[in-house]
């Protein structure tokens, strides 16, 4: 075991304190009685003695147990697995998040802090390996000593981008035991993780949209924290003056859009502002350019609710054939809905709207709609929606974007080509507002290339690798001060049942 706050069991001495409460002697009390004749009293009261006796000092056994583990708690404890080559990987979240200001200090500083206790903590001539991990995942440092390590950790700098789970997951997986994560988020649930923060009191904007000539624009504000909270959000030209101002009340964990409408003409630039203060300033502020054109989407073939869902997308234009040649006419985006599969360009952005080689007999799956990746589901939350259609076989390297009772009808390959089996013509979801936010989530995401169309969450992609490859073993530090917290709480209860019971 070893303790991230070392110090702090001095206070162990005070337990001393205690030990002399208790064995302080208790002055004799003098009581006149008239009568001694019931000498039977006097026999029940020293049959009891020893009861009694017991009971002081089993009090005292369990008043010291619990003022050590408080102490031991507030140590903050870990156990530490045997390590015989003392090398240990430290891997630091570095995203968005840890740029938050808690009690005058950010998060990043406090993983430096805290990892700084941990090296300390480690045996003499132990290694260390250095990561970092936001979009992407990259080893900074291997084989450092402590001085080193403390050295290297020093210069770690959030960005402003999202933390990407299942990368960092995949690149943590590759390293040994002894792997220690330093993050502010509820992820990786299988490795050792040491929590910062404490509760995250933040708004963010995470999405914005703005077509010229529309004269309206939209963003989407996001509440990170727990409680309800009312968010004041501005629309700003790019000298500052202020186009509008709407306010919008936001529970825990929800996220919401905010429109404005009746914009100046001509306008070519934009900025979405949050006029509320809170322990992060790198997300309050969305700066969006209009589209220059339109994008050229061809659907060839039949599909009737997808169509009409893509001909309100303003930075679409849609042109639908029954036949092309691909050889003269060159588009954006792709969406095959026959079978037309001849001189289909490979290297476009593709979607087939039925899986080519579907055949008789295979079971329809009908239920409830489980949208599964994040860059597709942003305003989708808390949208239920019923569907149908054909299961489809994806592999390792695809990614689900659709499951029905958890098998998938749609989903993306390496390649970033989209398949799906969804019945969209049987599907009720189709006349939900889910369908539209759906479609112009998947278009927006090829075609809106600008990196002001992003959609900015803290994380991205949390769905992490529980796989154990190479010699990657399950992690054996834990952090044990909840332990002792419980612990602390069963004895207080048995000391107060001590107590009642006739000290």
């Amino acid at each position: 075991m070893f303790f991230l706050k070392p110090l702090r069991l001095l206070a162990l001495l005070g337990l001393i304190f205690i030990v002399l409460i208790h064995l302080k002697r208790r002055k004799p009390k003098e009581m006149e009685v008239s009568s001694i004749k019931l000498w039977e009293r006097v026999f029940a009261d020293i049959s009891n003695v020893k009861k009694k006796r017991i009971n002081k000092y089993l009090l005292l056994i369990l008043q010291l147990l619990i003022g050590s583990l408080i102490i031991f708690s507030f140590s903050e404890p870990y156990l530490l697995s045997k390590n015989k080559d003392n090398i240990y990987t430290l891997a630091f979240d570095c995203s968005m998040s840890m740029n938050a200001v808690e009690k005058g200090e950010s998060r990043m500083n406090t993983a430096v802090k805290k990892a700084g206790e941990f090296i300390d903590s480690t045996p003499s001539g132990s290694r260390f390996n250095i990561l970092s991990m936001e979009e992407s995942a990259k080893v900074l440092k291997e084989n450092l000593g402590k001085s080193e390590a403390k050295a290297a950790i020093g210069q770690l700098k959030p960005s402003n981008n999202p933390l990407d789970a299942e990368k960092s997951s995949k690149v943590l997986n590759s390293f040994g035991e002894n792997v220690v994560v330093f993050t502010d988020k509820d992820v990786f649930k299988n490795k050792n993780v040491i929590k910062l923060g404490e509760t995250l009191r933040d708004l963010g904007i995470v999405y914005g949209s703005f077509e010229a000539g529309l004269e309206s624009s939209y963003c989407i504000v996001k509440n990170y924290g727990d409680s309800q909270v009312n968010a004041d959000v501005a629309l700003k030209d790019e000298k500052g003056n202020r186009l509008g101002l709407n306010d919008v009340t936001l529970k825990g964990g929800e996220e919401k859009k905010v429109f404005f409408y009746d914009l100046p003409q001509g306008i070519q630039y934009i900025n979405f502002s949050l006029e509320n203060e809170d322990m992060l300033l790198e997300n309050n502020y969305y700066p969006v350019e209009a589209l220059a054109e339109k994008k050229k989407v061809l659907l060839l073939g039949e599909s009737y609710y997808v169509e009409k869902a893509i001909s309100i997308l303003p930075y679409v234009e849609l042109i639908k054939k029954d036949k092309v040649d691909f050889s003269k006419e060159e588009f954006d985006f792709y969406i095959i809905a026959g079978d037309e599969t001849e001189g289909v360009p490979k290297d476009k952005a593709l979607w087939w709207v039925k899986e080519v080689n579907i055949g008789s007999g295979i079971p329809v799956v009908e239920g409830e709609i489980s949208f599964e990746d994040d860059k597709f589901s942003y305003g989708l939350n808390n949208i239920k929606a019923q569907g149908r259609g054909y299961e489809t076989a994806g592999d390792e390297e695809t990614s689900a974007l659709i499951k029905i009772d958890g098998k998938t009808l749609m989903y993306m390959d390496k390649n970033r080509h989209i398949y799906s089996t969804v019945d969209w013509d049987n599907s009720p979801l189709v006349f939900t507002p889910a369908f539209p936010i759906f479609i112009d989530n998947l278009l927006g995401y090829y075609l809106k290339e600008d990196a002001n169309y992003k959609y900015r969450d803290f994380v991205i992609n949390n769905e992490q690798d529980e796989g154990i490859s190479g010699t990657y073993n399950v992690f054996s530090n834990i952090s044990i001060k909840n332990v002792l917290i419980l612990a602390v709480i069963i004895l207080l209860i048995l000391e107060w049942r001590v107590f009642k019971l006739g000290y």
